[in-house]
């Protein structure tokens, strides 16, 4: 290992060094393996990086000595590398740039987001590099800066989904900003973002996407939706319920986590439908008192019905049987204990019945009844 040479007769190790590499001796190099054996890393070891940031070189005539500099400083990656790649972003060589702005983005040093979007401008058919660079090296509230700075729908939207993916608080503000904005994929991208936050400031926008007529965004919503879990989003996603009944069991998953008491009793007409599981669901999510004694109902085995032997003919109430065995665990109230516990050791219902109602069993049951179980075990 050689120590970084700047001064005496080692200085002459400088001058070969950027001789044999532009000459494509070192680069070419190849190890027993047939592969490429050039490591840039080498090089900043041997010359050292405050010879490597040195105007004479970081603007040296020859490309090659450039493209062996802006490589060399992208993978010291350090502090002191920051202002001569800043300064090889300048350079006319597109391969000079690229090492540049990958290095800048591994520093990430807040200081390289202005040039780096600089460069975006200038040199658009670098995007992709250079967007990653501003992601590696940019914080939310610069990113939220160059937003406002974006010259194209695009370069825009691109940014929004960057500064999305932050998941930091302090972009709220910016992302609020951009639900009015007039491109759709940066209103979805910003209300989704918001939702993360738990922004109530992306209901509107969300709502409208649950109706929409693209139905993989109109479920992103909705799910986003359910994440936010706010009582405001229920009168709209209720009026949904009947014009889109495809998606009706994620409206009312959404619905559940509301919290919204008053939906409760909308919901259990929806017992009587096609999406049982996900009505029963919801009900059990919002705690809506009238459902518990209507779950406990439908869960327990119709008298005189042998439910211990498959049938087809009982197949349709078995699946609402299981459906609302599984709604009481989420219901979390004690009082399902008891029927709980008779279907659990009725010898005349459907094992995996009795196995549901066990689950469930245990989700309510607390430390006294638990020892009770234990004991009757």
């Amino acid at each position: 290992a050689l120590e970084p040479v700047t001064e005496g007769w080692h200085a002459a190790a400088v001058d070969e060094i950027l001789g044999q590499f532009s000459m494509g001796r070192l680069q070419g190099l190849e190890g027993l393996d047939g592969k490429s054996a050039f490591d840039p890393k080498v090089i900043v070891d041997a010359v050292g990086p405050a010879r490597l940031s040195s105007d004479d070189l970081v603007k040296h005539k020859d490309k090659s000595v450039r493209v062996l500099v802006a490589s060399a400083l992208a993978e010291a990656a350090d502090s002191a590398a920051v202002r001569p790649l800043i300064t090889l972003l300048e350079d006319e060589e597109a391969e000079v740039i690229r090492f540049a702005a990958a290095g800048l983005g591994r520093t990430g040093d807040p200081s390289a987001g202005a040039p780096l979007f600089a460069l975006l401008k200038r040199r658009p058919e670098m995007r992709s590099g250079v967007l990653d660079s501003i992601a590696r090296s940019t914080a939310a509230p610069d990113i939220a800066r160059l937003i406002e700075s974006a010259n194209t729908v695009d370069l825009k939207r691109s940014l929004v989904s960057m500064l999305a993916e932050t998941h930091d608080l302090r972009a709220a503000d910016t992302l609020a900003s951009m639900l009015s904005n007039e491109d759709e994929d940066t209103r979805q991208t910003s209300a989704l973002a918001l939702a993360e936050l738990g922004d109530a400031r992306a209901i509107p926008v969300l709502l409208e996407r649950a109706g929409g007529a693209e139905r993989d965004q109109a479920l992103d919503a909705i799910e986003a939706l359910e994440q936010l879990g706010r009582p405001e989003i229920v009168p709209g996603l209720l009026s949904l319920l009947e014009q889109h009944p495809g998606r009706r069991s994620a409206i009312l998953g959404a619905i559940g986590a509301s919290g919204g008491p008053d939906a409760g009793k909308r919901i259990l007409a929806e017992l009587e439908g096609d999406d049982v599981q996900s009505a029963a669901f919801a009900l059990a999510d919002l705690g809506y008192e009238p459902a518990f004694k209507r779950l406990l109902d439908m869960a327990k085995r119709p008298k005189d019905v042998d439910f211990s032997q498959p049938s087809v003919k009982l197949e349709e109430i078995s699946i609402n049987r299981m459906n609302a065995l599984r709604a009481l665990g989420r219901f979390g109230n004690v009082e399902a204990i008891e029927a709980l516990q008779t279907i659990i050791e009725d010898p005349m219902d459907m094992p995996k019945l009795r196995a549901a109602a066990g689950s469930s069993l245990g989700m309510v049951a607390d430390a006294e009844s638990l020892a009770g179980v234990i004991a009757r075990v």
